[in-house]
Protein backbone atom coordinates (compact mmCIF):
# COMPACT_ATOMS: atom_id res chain seq x y z
CA UNK A 1 0.00 0.00 0.00
CA UNK A 2 3.39 1.88 0.40
CA UNK A 3 4.01 1.39 -2.65
CA UNK A 4 0.50 2.36 -4.06
CA UNK A 5 0.68 5.75 -1.83
CA UNK A 6 4.46 6.60 -3.25
CA UNK A 7 3.16 5.78 -7.09
CA UNK A 8 0.40 8.47 -6.59
CA UNK A 9 2.47 11.13 -5.43
CA UNK A 10 4.98 10.47 -8.08
CA UNK A 11 2.11 10.97 -10.53
CA UNK A 12 0.81 13.97 -8.79
CA UNK A 13 -2.65 11.87 -7.96
CA UNK A 14 -5.06 12.19 -5.08
CA UNK A 15 -8.54 10.20 -3.74
CA UNK A 16 -11.21 12.10 -5.22
CA UNK A 17 -13.56 10.30 -1.97
CA UNK A 18 -16.55 8.59 -3.17
CA UNK A 19 -20.46 9.24 -2.18
CA UNK A 20 -22.60 6.00 -0.84
CA UNK A 21 -21.66 3.02 0.05
CA UNK A 22 -17.84 3.16 1.57
CA UNK A 23 -16.62 -0.79 0.55
CA UNK A 24 -16.61 -1.99 -3.51
CA UNK A 25 -15.47 -5.82 -3.21
CA UNK A 26 -16.26 -8.42 -0.76
CA UNK A 27 -15.60 -12.10 -0.12
CA UNK A 28 -17.96 -14.29 1.54
CA UNK A 29 -16.49 -17.58 3.74
CA UNK A 30 -18.47 -21.10 3.92
CA UNK A 31 -18.65 -20.60 7.52
CA UNK A 32 -20.73 -17.36 7.14
CA UNK A 33 -17.90 -14.79 7.48
CA UNK A 34 -17.32 -11.79 4.79
CA UNK A 35 -14.38 -9.94 4.46
CA UNK A 36 -15.38 -6.01 3.12
CA UNK A 37 -12.48 -3.69 1.26
CA UNK A 38 -12.40 -0.86 -0.63
CA UNK A 39 -10.16 -1.96 -3.23
CA UNK A 40 -11.44 0.88 -6.13
CA UNK A 41 -10.74 4.61 -5.87
CA UNK A 42 -10.93 7.43 -8.73
CA UNK A 43 -8.30 9.65 -8.80
CA UNK A 44 -7.04 12.62 -10.45
CA UNK A 45 -4.44 15.78 -10.79
CA UNK A 46 -4.83 18.92 -9.42
CA UNK A 47 -5.39 20.65 -13.07
CA UNK A 48 -8.30 17.99 -13.80
CA UNK A 49 -10.13 18.80 -10.25
CA UNK A 50 -9.62 22.15 -10.78
CA UNK A 51 -11.67 21.96 -14.51
CA UNK A 52 -14.22 20.13 -12.35
CA UNK A 53 -14.33 21.06 -8.54
CA UNK A 54 -18.00 19.93 -8.55
CA UNK A 55 -16.65 16.19 -8.65
CA UNK A 56 -18.82 13.37 -7.40
CA UNK A 57 -17.87 9.78 -7.21
CA UNK A 58 -20.20 7.47 -6.37
CA UNK A 59 -20.47 3.72 -5.83
CA UNK A 60 -23.04 1.91 -7.74
CA UNK A 61 -24.77 -1.75 -6.66
CA UNK A 62 -23.85 -4.82 -8.80
CA UNK A 63 -25.59 -8.30 -8.03
CA UNK A 64 -24.19 -10.40 -10.60
CA UNK A 65 -20.53 -9.38 -9.28
CA UNK A 66 -18.70 -9.68 -5.77
CA UNK A 67 -17.37 -5.88 -7.46
CA UNK A 68 -18.81 -2.24 -7.19
CA UNK A 69 -18.56 -0.51 -9.80
CA UNK A 70 -18.11 3.05 -8.99
CA UNK A 71 -19.38 6.37 -11.55
CA UNK A 72 -17.68 9.76 -11.75
CA UNK A 73 -19.92 11.98 -11.95
CA UNK A 74 -18.03 15.34 -12.90
CA UNK A 75 -21.17 17.73 -12.65
CA UNK A 76 -22.05 15.63 -9.50
CA UNK A 77 -22.13 18.40 -6.85
CA UNK A 78 -24.03 21.30 -7.78
CA UNK A 79 -24.03 23.31 -4.59
CA UNK A 80 -24.41 26.96 -4.90
CA UNK A 81 -24.03 27.70 -0.87
CA UNK A 82 -24.19 31.19 0.88
CA UNK A 83 -20.91 32.41 1.05
CA UNK A 84 -20.15 33.73 4.47
CA UNK A 85 -18.34 36.74 5.00
CA UNK A 86 -14.84 36.72 6.17
CA UNK A 87 -12.36 39.57 7.46
CA UNK A 88 -9.60 39.29 4.75
CA UNK A 89 -5.72 39.33 6.49
CA UNK A 90 -4.63 40.72 3.44
CA UNK A 91 -6.64 44.19 4.31
CA UNK A 92 -4.48 44.65 7.91
CA UNK A 93 -1.38 45.82 4.86
CA UNK A 94 -4.34 48.72 4.00
CA UNK A 95 -4.64 51.81 5.86
CA UNK A 96 -8.12 52.05 4.94
CA UNK A 97 -9.45 49.21 6.90
CA UNK A 98 -7.31 50.60 10.64
CA UNK A 99 -9.44 53.78 9.92
CA UNK A 100 -12.90 51.47 8.80
CA UNK A 101 -12.47 50.11 12.07
CA UNK A 102 -11.46 53.09 14.14
CA UNK A 103 -14.43 55.01 12.44
CA UNK A 104 -17.05 52.42 13.12
CA UNK A 105 -15.91 51.63 16.78
CA UNK A 106 -16.45 55.63 17.57
CA UNK A 107 -20.26 54.71 17.27
CA UNK A 108 -22.34 56.47 20.22
CA UNK A 109 -25.05 54.13 21.31
CA UNK A 110 -27.24 54.77 24.54
CA UNK A 111 -27.83 50.97 24.68
CA UNK A 112 -26.21 48.19 27.32
CA UNK A 113 -22.36 47.33 27.51
CA UNK A 114 -23.04 43.78 25.13
CA UNK A 115 -25.57 44.61 22.88
CA UNK A 116 -23.33 48.17 22.28
CA UNK A 117 -20.81 45.91 21.51
CA UNK A 118 -22.19 43.23 19.25
CA UNK A 119 -24.30 46.09 17.27
CA UNK A 120 -20.52 47.94 17.10
CA UNK A 121 -19.15 44.75 15.63
CA UNK A 122 -22.50 44.86 13.18
CA UNK A 123 -21.13 48.17 12.01
CA UNK A 124 -17.76 47.55 11.57
CA UNK A 125 -18.77 44.02 9.46
CA UNK A 126 -21.29 46.42 7.14
CA UNK A 127 -18.44 49.08 6.65
CA UNK A 128 -15.58 46.92 6.02
CA UNK A 129 -17.44 45.22 3.04
CA UNK A 130 -18.48 48.28 1.80
CA UNK A 131 -14.58 49.51 2.12
CA UNK A 132 -13.56 46.49 0.37
CA UNK A 133 -15.74 46.60 -2.32
CA UNK A 134 -15.17 50.22 -3.01
CA UNK A 135 -11.62 50.28 -2.35
CA UNK A 136 -10.14 47.10 -2.46
CA UNK A 137 -12.00 45.60 -5.05
CA UNK A 138 -12.58 42.26 -6.75
CA UNK A 139 -8.78 40.74 -7.03
CA UNK A 140 -9.76 38.16 -9.13
CA UNK A 141 -11.60 39.97 -11.86
CA UNK A 142 -9.19 43.06 -11.51
CA UNK A 143 -6.11 40.41 -11.99
CA UNK A 144 -7.67 39.27 -15.04
CA UNK A 145 -8.05 42.81 -16.46
CA UNK A 146 -4.67 43.73 -15.36
CA UNK A 147 -3.00 40.73 -17.64
CA UNK A 148 -4.96 41.54 -20.62
CA UNK A 149 -3.41 45.40 -20.12
CA UNK A 150 -0.15 43.81 -19.27
CA UNK A 151 -0.31 41.47 -22.63
CA UNK A 152 -1.12 44.60 -24.95
CA UNK A 153 1.11 47.04 -23.45
CA UNK A 154 4.17 44.89 -23.66
CA UNK A 155 3.19 44.11 -27.52
CA UNK A 156 3.36 48.20 -27.56
CA UNK A 157 6.61 48.52 -25.42
CA UNK A 158 8.14 45.65 -28.21
CA UNK A 159 7.25 48.25 -31.16
CA UNK A 160 8.78 51.52 -29.23
CA UNK A 161 6.12 52.15 -27.18
CA UNK A 162 5.76 53.06 -23.13
CA UNK A 163 8.26 51.08 -21.46
CA UNK A 164 7.38 52.93 -18.10
CA UNK A 165 3.86 52.20 -18.43
CA UNK A 166 4.33 48.69 -19.17
CA UNK A 167 7.00 47.92 -15.92
CA UNK A 168 3.95 49.72 -14.04
CA UNK A 169 1.40 47.06 -15.21
CA UNK A 170 3.92 44.15 -14.18
CA UNK A 171 4.49 45.92 -10.86
CA UNK A 172 0.28 46.09 -10.14
CA UNK A 173 0.08 42.51 -11.25
CA UNK A 174 2.96 41.18 -9.43
CA UNK A 175 0.57 43.11 -6.30
CA UNK A 176 -2.72 41.36 -7.15
CA UNK A 177 -0.66 38.12 -7.36
CA UNK A 178 0.60 38.73 -4.14
CA UNK A 179 -2.67 39.57 -2.84
CA UNK A 180 -4.49 36.73 -4.33
CA UNK A 181 -2.34 34.38 -3.13
CA UNK A 182 -2.86 35.47 0.61
CA UNK A 183 -6.81 35.30 -0.06
CA UNK A 184 -6.39 31.76 -1.22
CA UNK A 185 -3.80 30.47 1.75
CA UNK A 186 -6.21 32.33 4.50
CA UNK A 187 -8.73 30.19 2.46
CA UNK A 188 -7.27 26.90 2.63
CA UNK A 189 -5.96 27.05 6.84
CA UNK A 190 -2.99 26.63 5.61
CA UNK A 191 -0.30 28.61 7.45
CA UNK A 192 2.85 26.94 7.57
CA UNK A 193 3.64 27.97 3.81
CA UNK A 194 6.32 31.20 3.91
CA UNK A 195 4.04 34.43 2.57
CA UNK A 196 6.10 34.86 -0.34
CA UNK A 197 6.02 31.57 -2.32
CA UNK A 198 4.03 31.81 -5.27
CA UNK A 199 1.46 28.89 -4.13
CA UNK A 200 -1.56 30.37 -5.55
CA UNK A 201 -2.69 26.89 -7.10
CA UNK A 202 -1.45 25.26 -4.12
CA UNK A 203 -3.68 27.29 -1.85
CA UNK A 204 -7.03 27.21 -4.09
CA UNK A 205 -6.37 23.29 -4.52
CA UNK A 206 -6.65 23.30 -0.91
CA UNK A 207 -8.92 25.61 -0.25
CA UNK A 208 -11.62 23.34 -2.96
CA UNK A 209 -10.92 19.66 -1.23
CA UNK A 210 -11.60 21.76 2.06
CA UNK A 211 -14.95 22.49 0.72
CA UNK A 212 -15.58 19.04 -0.42
CA UNK A 213 -14.54 17.64 2.44
CA UNK A 214 -17.28 20.15 4.24
CA UNK A 215 -20.04 20.01 1.81
CA UNK A 216 -22.98 17.34 2.84
CA UNK A 217 -24.39 15.66 0.06
CA UNK A 218 -25.90 13.20 1.57
CA UNK A 219 -27.89 12.45 4.78
CA UNK A 220 -29.54 9.16 6.40
CA UNK A 221 -32.33 9.39 9.15
CA UNK A 222 -33.10 7.16 11.76
CA UNK A 223 -35.38 5.04 9.26
CA UNK A 224 -33.04 4.67 6.92
CA UNK A 225 -33.94 6.92 4.26
CA UNK A 226 -31.50 8.97 2.55
CA UNK A 227 -31.81 12.64 1.34
CA UNK A 228 -29.57 13.87 -1.31
CA UNK A 229 -31.59 16.83 -2.72
CA UNK A 230 -30.85 20.28 -1.21
CA UNK A 231 -34.21 21.06 -0.37
CA UNK A 232 -34.27 17.25 1.35
CA UNK A 233 -31.20 17.79 2.97
CA UNK A 234 -32.01 21.01 4.65
CA UNK A 235 -35.85 19.09 5.65
CA UNK A 236 -34.32 16.81 7.24
CA UNK A 237 -31.90 19.09 9.23
CA UNK A 238 -34.85 21.15 10.44
CA UNK A 239 -36.93 17.44 11.34
CA UNK A 240 -33.79 16.35 13.22
CA UNK A 241 -33.38 19.37 15.70
CA UNK A 242 -37.09 19.79 16.31
CA UNK A 243 -37.44 16.77 17.66
CA UNK A 244 -34.04 17.00 19.74
CA UNK A 245 -35.37 20.31 21.03
CA UNK A 246 -38.84 19.41 22.07
CA UNK A 247 -39.53 17.74 25.21
CA UNK A 248 -41.13 13.99 25.72
CA UNK A 249 -42.84 15.66 28.83
CA UNK A 250 -40.80 13.68 31.50
CA UNK A 251 -42.32 12.87 34.88
CA UNK A 252 -41.60 11.85 38.63
CA UNK A 253 -38.71 14.58 38.19
CA UNK A 254 -38.42 15.26 41.81
CA UNK A 255 -37.93 11.40 42.33
CA UNK A 256 -34.87 11.57 40.16
CA UNK A 257 -33.24 14.22 41.84
CA UNK A 258 -33.50 13.16 44.97
CA UNK A 259 -31.04 10.12 43.75
CA UNK A 260 -28.37 12.84 42.47
CA UNK A 261 -25.81 13.64 44.18
CA UNK A 262 -25.42 17.08 45.79
CA UNK A 263 -22.62 18.70 45.32
CA UNK A 264 -23.34 22.02 46.59
CA UNK A 265 -24.10 22.58 50.02
CA UNK A 266 -26.97 24.95 52.02
CA UNK A 267 -24.32 27.53 52.92
CA UNK A 268 -23.19 28.01 48.95
CA UNK A 269 -26.81 27.99 48.05
CA UNK A 270 -27.51 30.40 50.12
CA UNK A 271 -24.79 32.73 49.20
CA UNK A 272 -25.54 32.55 45.75
CA UNK A 273 -29.48 33.38 46.13
CA UNK A 274 -28.77 36.07 48.34
CA UNK A 275 -29.74 39.54 47.41
CA UNK A 276 -27.11 41.14 45.55
CA UNK A 277 -24.93 44.32 47.00
CA UNK A 278 -22.00 46.12 45.89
Amino acid sequence: MLKFREALDECGLFDLGFVGCKFTWHKTYPDGGIVWERLDKAVCTTEWFNLFPATKVKTLVCASSDHNPILVLPDGISLKPQRPWRFENIWLEEQGCHDTVKNAWKTISSEPPMPRVMMKVDTCKTQLRDWSKNSFGNVVSALVEKKKNLKLAEEDATKGGSVEFFLQLKSEVADLLRVEEKMWQQRSHVHWMISGDKNSSYFHNRASQRFRRNSITELRDSRGRIASSDEKVSKMIVEYYNQLFTTSNPHDIEEVVQHTKKVMSDDMNNCLTRNFSK
